[in-house]
C-alpha cells in the first residue's frame, strides 16, 4: 500500500524520506555539538534530497559537502544522507555517471580525517549503490520487456488472417496452419506454425464469427501484412 502510495505520489515519498533522513541524523549527531549546530546540520545535510530526482548528481554534491563539513564539526561522519544520495544517483542516471560520481563520494567519505571521534567504513554508501543499480537495471528490463510486448501486439494487429488465400499474393503473404488461438473479449490472437517452420501471431476481431465460420485449430489459413508493417518470427 505504501509503494503504491509513493509510486502516485513520489513528492509525498521525497518529503517522508527527508524527513526520515533529518531525524536519523539528528540521532547520529546527538552529543558530539551544540544541539543548534546539530538541528543545523541534520537540516541542510537532509534538504537536498527533496530534488534528488530531478537533480541527483548536484544533490549528492550538496550533501556530501555537508557531511564534510560536519565531519570538521563532529569528528564523525553522518552516513544517512549521503547514502541516501548515492542510491539515487545510482537508480536514476547510467552506470558511468553513477560510479564516477558515487565512487568519489566513496572515497571521500572512506577517508578519516583528523581528531575523528569514531570512524564508520562507509559501508552504508556502498550497499546504497549496489541496491540503485540494481534497482536501475530492474526497472529497464521491465521498460524493455513493456515496449517489446506493446511492439508485438502493434504486429499482431497489423497481420491479416483469412481462411482463403488473397486474390493477389505476394511477397508479404504466408500460408500455414493454426496451432494456438488465444480469446481477448472481442480480440481472439491466433498463433499460425508457417510451412518454412516459423511462428507467426495474428489479431482479428471476434464480431467475424457473426458473418463466416470462424477460424480453429489445425485450419489452413493464410497471412497477409502491408509492406510498411513490421513482422515477428519465432521458432
Amino acid at each position: 500500500m505504501l509503494w503504491n502510495l509513493f509510486s502516485k505520489h513520489p513528492r509525498v515519498g521525497d518529503v517522508l524520506l527527508a524527513g526520515a533522513a533529518m531525524l536519523l541524523s539528528l540521532g547520529e549527531a546527538k552529543g558530539h555539538a551544540p544541539f543548534g549546530t546539530v538541528i543545523a546540520i541534520a537540516f541542510l545535510a537532509s534538504l537536498p534530497l527533496l530534488a534528488r530526482r530531478r537533480y541527483p548528481v548536484p544533490v549528492l554534491g550538496l550533501v556530501l559537502a555537508v557531511t564534510v563539513v560536519a565531519e570538521f564539526i563532529l569528528h564523525r561522519t553522518i552516513q544517512l544522507p549521503a547514502a541516501l544520495a548515492i542510491y539515487s544517483v545510482a537508480a536514476l542516471r547510467d552506470r558511468d555517471t553513477s560510479l564516477r560520481a558515487c565512487g568519489l563520494a566513496v572515497i571521500v567519505l572512506f577517508l578519516p580525517f583528523p581528531r575523528f571521534a569514531e570512524w564508520i567504513p562507509p559501508i552504508p554508501a556502498v550497499a546504497a549503490w549496489v541496491l540503485g543499480d540494481t534497482l536501475r537495471v530492474r526497472r529497464a528490463q521491465l521498460r524493455a520487456e513493456r515496449e517489446e510486448s506493446a511492439r508485438r501486439a502493434a504486429t499482431e494487429e497489423q497481420v491479416r488472417i483469412a481462411r482463403e488465400p488473397p486474390a493477389t499474393a505476394g511477397e508479404n503473404c504466408v500460408a500455414g496452419e493454426v496451432m494456438g488461438i488465444g480469446y481477448l473479449g472481442d480480440l481472439s490472437i491466433y498463433q499460425v506454425r508457417l510451412d518454412n517452420g516459423y511462428v507467426m501471431k495474428a489479431a482479428a476481431a471476434n464480431m467475424t464469427r457473426l458473418i463466416e465460420r470462424p477460424i480453429g485449430w489445425n485450419d489452413r489459413v493464410w497471412l497477409t501484412w502491408a509492406p510498411e508493417a513490421g513482422v515477428v518470427l519465432t521458432r
